[in-house]
């Protein structure tokens, strides 16, 4: 998980024990129907996460930072939805209302962003793109000044350009963290690339 706040919530650890159970279910390959005692027990605990989940979103379509808090957090909301619809892809059950609430509020969420703050937006339109509501052109924003974003948002921003099929451009973004965390980059950042069409 790419994590932004220097502790985790109890939000962001059910979210988390969710993404690596069903990182585990697909590494070991085991499917649910299984009789394996290991696919019936990560199976529990996805099932289980994803109940938890869905119980304590607020109306707003948020997730508080801690379970079952009122206030709605953009970054809990954002790595919450991005495990929900890692669970709907591996054939999951989850709610289409709760799907619906969560896309609403983090768009909402963008738009209330501040123009320079291309960290949560990245982080934000990852989560949204995972639920099939991809921005192109915002996108395309964020990566013209990608200079500007930490390795996070980068990966972020990587991973929302693959999920939107853009392969290439997420490879040349992968690489950019990559030669930063090597130091090759120093303390600058490599020429930019034309934006993406």
């Amino acid at each position: 998980q790419l994590n932004t706040t220097p502790f985790p919530s109890s939000t962001d650890t059910v979210s988390s024990d969710l993404m690596a159970a069903l990182g585990l279910q697909q590494l070991l390959r085991l499917s649910p129907e299984s009789d394996d005692p290991h696919a019936h027990s990560l199976d529990t605990a996805i099932r289980h996460a994803i109940a938890s989940l869905t119980v304590a979103q607020n109306e707003s379509g948020s997730w508080g930072w801690s379970t079952g808090s009122p206030k709605g957090d953009r970054y809990s909301t954002a790595r919450t939805a991005w495990s929900l619809a890692l669970a709907r892809q591996a054939g999951y059950s989850v709610p289409d209302r709760c799907i619906a609430k969560a896309t609403q509020y983090l768009s909402s969420q963008i738009t209330a962003t501040a123009g320079g703050d291309l960290e949560s937006k990245a982080m934000i339109l990852h989560a949204l793109s995972q639920m099939g509501n991809s921005d192109f052109p915002l996108a395309n924003r964020i990566y013209r000044d990608r200079a500007a974003l930490s390795k996070p948002g980068l990966l972020y921003l990587a991973l929302t350009f693959i999920e939107m099929d853009r392969k290439q451009i997420g490879a040349e973004l992968l690489a950019s963290v990559d030669r930063r965390a090597s130091g090759a980059a120093g303390t600058t950042h490599a020429t930019p690339s034309p934006p993406p069409a």
